[in-house]
């Protein structure tokens, strides 16, 4: 055999493009963005953390970042809250806040009876047993506290306390 005839020795994914899972080029606009959301939502301290040394607020808060960074036109998120501490309650209705204000993408929240509504909501259903209310903010939560003594928190007929937000239940 001549040297010649031989076929050259290529190692297997010699060629970065030819790996089973080419990692993607990011774009400086996608850093920046991603940069962004880890800061407000308060995770650039665990980014060097395997995701299961991360507490379950923590992970949540993960996995909706990964959500968003998806751009999806729609953010359905069920019971956001739950897991996280009180202290990063305020990190994700600010970065939830901000999303809503863009309306990219749009944001819709399920919420448990004991989480106080955000300021920034403006529609809301309300679902009580068989019974369900929807509509802008005001006419619901006056619907609602006419029709159905009110929301968790929030005086009820005869009743003299008031939360300084509506919480749902």
């Amino acid at each position: 055999m001549f040297p010649e005839s031989i076929p050259p020795l290529r190692m297997p994914y010699e060629d970065p493009t030819d790996t089973p899972d080419p990692v993607p080029a990011i774009s400086v606009e996608e850093s920046t963005r991603f940069n962004e959301l880890v800061a407000q939502m308060g995770l650039g301290q665990f980014l060097d953390l395997p995701l299961i040394a991360l507490s379950n607020g923590q992970t949540r808060r993960a996995r909706i970042l990964k959500a968003v960074l998806k751009k999806p036109k729609l953010l359905l998120l069920d019971e956001p809250l739950t897991g996280l501490d009180i202290k990063t309650h305020p990190l994700l209705l600010s970065t939830l806040h901000g999303l809503h204000v863009k309306k990219e993408p749009r944001v819709i929240i399920g919420l448990r009876g004991q989480d106080a509504l955000p300021d920034w909501v403006d529609h809301v259903i309300y679902v009580k047993g068989s019974m369900v209310t929807a509509g802008e903010r005001e006419s619901v939560l006056r619907e609602v506290e006419l029709g159905l003594g009110g929301w968790a928190g929030q005086p009820k007929k005869n009743k003299g306390t008031a939360s300084s937000a509506p919480k749902i239940g």
